[in-house]
């Protein structure tokens, strides 16, 4: 995957933070699935938005460009395919954005990321503490 995923939006919620509206839902489309052609993701994302076939072209190219797709073609059509699962995908957007904000660091942050984790997802706290373990026992 290309390093093309330069702005994270932290307002906006799930894969929207670093892709576009209509590019995170044709990703959605994808997710889990191999070989689709633009015929059948836009009639996916037609049943739910008005949009035209074309912009779907554009925006699968370009998510092509980005590297989050490998493409083959088939006749006149190419046939897309993800890069990543949507887990591994989220884990590399996470993996740059800590490795980022890592430097700056202090246990006050460390601390509200343990909070808003409390908050938001409970049972991940039960896993961050076996990890933090694991990790120690086997730096």
């Amino acid at each position: 995957m290309k390093d093309d995923l330069r702005d994270v939006r932290l307002r906006n919620r799930g894969l929207n933070r670093v892709l576009g509206d209509r590019e995170a839902s044709i990703m959605e489309v994808l997710w889990g699935r191999e070989d689709v052609a633009v015929r059948e993701i836009h009639k996916h994302i037609a049943e739910h938005e008005d949009i035209a076939y074309t912009t779907v072209m554009t925006i699968t190219d370009r998510l092509w460009r980005k590297g989050l797709l490998r493409r083959r073609k088939e006749g006149n059509a190419y046939l897309y395919t993800p890069v990543a699962t949507r887990e591994s995908f989220m884990a590399s957007c996470l993996e740059r954005i800590l490795t980022s904000f890592l430097p700056d660091m202090t246990e006050t942050s460390l601390s509200r990321f343990v909070d808003n984790l409390a908050n938001e997802k409970p049972g991940l706290l039960d896993d961050l503490e076996r990890l933090v373990r694991e990790r120690k026992a086997n730096p």
